[in-house]
């Protein structure tokens, strides 16, 4: 499955320096600055039919959106999970961690809370996370496993569905493993669908690279010869 975008007509980007960022937009990239709004942090700026803007962390607006882009704080990580097949990657290999992780401390007597204190340090992408520490919180509080992970949407009901069971069932161990194998499968998957996709790429830029080199070297000799004669 080949990604196809067809456009993106707008993007906002919370940045720690704004005139760095805006100096890397304008100047390097040459998109043109259209509005600009010091009192509420925004520098719009148009690049081609698309329009980006760059808003201030520290601004009033920039505050309305919560921490900084860091480890803690919002970053392109929601925009990573919405990309066509890499996204897919992300989500299924993170829930691959997170159900193996679970698993294993589940099993060595970790109590619930703790294993999952645990597994959110282990989790790469930060809106993932966030939402875990939302489970957990909830969790603490007494809500259902399955009930906690159902009120975060950033993950799948297959997710909070079975676990729910397995609270049922009284068999929360089994639950996560028959997950942590289904995730392990989904992402060997997608792996391999990215992997097949990416591979037609990566031989039509070796074939354009050599025929460069190519028409390069025989320019060169022709040049010769003809200087010669």
């Amino acid at each position: 499955m080949a990604i196809r975008v067809l456009g993106i007509d707008h993007v906002v980007l919370r940045v720690r320096d704004i005139e760095r960022a805006l100096a890397f937009y304008r100047d390097v990239l040459g998109c043109r600055e259209e509005r600009r709004v010091d009192d509420i942090g925004l520098v719009q700026l148009r690049a081609g039919r698309a329009l980006i803007d760059l808003v201030d962390v520290a601004s009033p607006l920039g505050r309305e959106g919560g921490a900084a882009p860091g480890k803690e704080g919002r970053n392109v990580d929601h925009i990573a999970l919405r990309i066509p097949i890499f996204g897919g990657v992300i989500m299924k290999s993170n829930l691959f961690s997170l159900t193996t992780n679970m698993v294993t401390m589940l099993e060595a007597g970790v109590p619930v809370i703790e294993s999952l204190r645990l597994t959110e340090q282990s989790m790469g992408n930060t809106v993932l996370k966030r939402g875990l520490r939302n489970v957990i919180e909830n969790a603490s509080q007494g809500v259902k496993l399955g009930q906690a992970f159902s009120e975060e949407k950033v993950f799948p009901s297959l997710l909070s569905q079975a676990i729910a069971i397995g609270e049922l069932r009284g068999s929360v161990v089994d639950t996560l493993r028959g997950l942590s194998n289904y995730y392990e499968q989904q992402t060997n998957r997608a792996v391999s669908g990215m992997t097949e996709m990416v591979q037609p790429v990566i031989t039509v830029v070796i074939a354009v690279l050599v025929g460069f080199v190519a028409v390069a070297v025989i320019s060169g000799i022709y040049s010769t010869i003809t200087s010669i004669e």
